[in-house]
C-alpha cells in the first residue's frame, strides 16, 4: 500500500534477488483487486480485479508475459470467491455474491458435481448456501457447510465416488427443535435514485404489518450485510422485531462505483440511505416508523448514535414503546 492509497503488487521471478513492481493499482480499485493465488504449476496467476471495470473479475495471467484471460465477469455484483481444483489448482467455479449466492461455473464436470451434491441434500430436506472445502489432493471427500437463514449451520463429509453424505453436527444443535426466523432480501431506490440493496429478518409467524423494526447497521463501514444464520436478527425477531439491515452505499459487494459513493458520507448519505430503506417498508406497511430503533457496532455503532442524534421521532412514543427501546 502506499502512501496516496494506491496499491503495488509486486511479482518475485525464480532467481531474482528482489521482488519487481508487477501491477500498478489506482486507489478506487485497491479495494477490489487481489492476487487470488498460482495455478499448481506455477505458470499462471489467478487475479481478481476491478481494473477497468465496475466490479471484481476474475483474470488469468501468464506469468511469464502477463497477458491477462478475462475468466468470470458480472458488471455489477463483485467475484466473491473462488473454487480451486485441489489437483491442478485451476478455478472450477466463481461465487458472485447477489442478494443469494450464486456459482458461474468454469468447469461443466465440476458443474455436475455440484448439482448432484444439491440433490443429495435436497433429499435430506436440507437447502441453504454451500461452502465447500475441497483440501483433500484427490478431490474425492469434500467437507461441505451448508447455511441457511432459518436454521443452525450444519457441516457433512461427501464422498464423491460413493454419493454418500455423512452428516458432522450443526453449530447449535439444540435451536433445531425451534422455529426460526427468515432473513428476506428487499431493494429500493435511495432519495437520490441509488439503487440500495438489504435484507429484512421477519418475526416467525407474525403478520407484516404494522411491525416495531430495528435497524441493525453493519461495522467496517467497509463490509455488507449477506443472507445467512444471523444471531442477532434472530434474537431480534423472536422479541417481535422486525430486524432491517441495509447495505447502504459504501458497502462492498456491489462494484466500485457504489462502494465510492460512500467517500465523505459518514452522517449524509450512508444515514439517509437507513432512513430511506425504514420508508420504503413503512410505506408498504410492514413497519411502523413510530417504533423504530437503531442498533450497531463499529461503523454500525456510530451510525446508531448518528440515528439516536439527528432523526427525529415520528411522535412521542407510549410507555410501552419506550420500554421496547431501552431493551433495543
Amino acid at each position: 500500500m502506499n502512501q496516496d492509497g494506491t496499491l503495488t503488487i509486486h511479482l518475485t521471478s525464480p532467481g531474482a534477488h528482489e521482488p519487481t513492481p508487477w501491477l500498478e493499482v489506482l486507489r478506487e480499485d485497491a479495494m477490489g483487486t487481489r492476487v487470488a493465488g498460482y495455478s499448481r504449476d506455477g505458470r499462471t496467476v489467478y487475479l481478481l480485479s476491478s481494473i477497468g471495470a465496475n466490479a471484481t473479475r476474475l483474470y488469468a495471467v501468464d506469468a511469464a508475459t502477463g497477458r491477462r484471460t478475462l475468466l468470470a465477469a458480472d458488471p455489477v455484483y463483485d467475484a466473491k470467491a473462488l473454487e480451486v481444483d485441489p489437483i491442478h489448482r485451476r478455478p472450477q467455479a466463481v461465487v458472485f455474491g447477489r442478494d443469494r449466492d450464486e456459482r458461474l461455473f468454469l468447469d461443466d464436470a465440476y458443474a455436475r458435481a455440484v448439482t448432484r451434491l444439491s440433490e443429495r441434500l435436497a433429499e435430506l430436506g436440507v437447502h441453504g448456501e454451500l461452502d465447500i472445502d475441497r483440501s483433500e489432493r484427490g478431490d474425492r471427500t469434500w467437507v461441505v457447510t451448508v447455511v441457511a437463514c432459518d436454521a443452525p449451520v450444519r457441516y457433512y463429509v461427501y464422498d464423491r465416488h460413493e454419493d454418500r453424505l455423512r452428516f458432522l453436527f450443526s453449530h447449535q444443535p439444540e435451536l433445531e427443535r425451534h422455529r426460526l426466523a427468515e432473513m428476506e432480501p428487499f431493494v429500493f431506490d435511495a432519495r437520490d435514485g441509488v439503487e440500495v440493496h438489504g435484507y429484512v429478518t421477519w418475526p416467525p409467524g407474525a403478520e407484516r404489518r404494522d411491525l416495531p423494526a430495528v435497524v441493525n447497521v453493519h461495522g467496517g463501514p467497509w463490509w455488507r450485510n449477506s443472507w445467512c444464520f444471523d444471531e442477532e436478527a434472530q434474537l431480534l425477531a423472536n422479541r417481535g422485531y422486525a430486524c432491517v439491515q441495509v447495505n447502504f452505499r459504501g458497502s462492498v459487494g456491489y462494484g466500485k462505483h457504489f462502494h465510492n459513493l460512500g467517500a465523505k458520507q459518514w452522517g449524509a448519505a450512508m444515514q439517509t440511505d437507513l432512513l430511506d430503506a425504514v420508508s420504503y417498508l413503512a410505506a408498504r406497511g410492514a413497519v411502523d416508523p413510530a417504533r423504530v430503533a437503531i442498533m450497531g457496532c463499529s461503523y454500525g455503532g456510530y451510525a446508531a448514535l448518528a440515528g439516536a442524534a439527528f432523526t427525529p421521532p415520528a411522535r412521542t412514543p407510549a410507555p410501552s414503546t419506550c420500554a421496547a427501546r431501552r431493551t433495543c
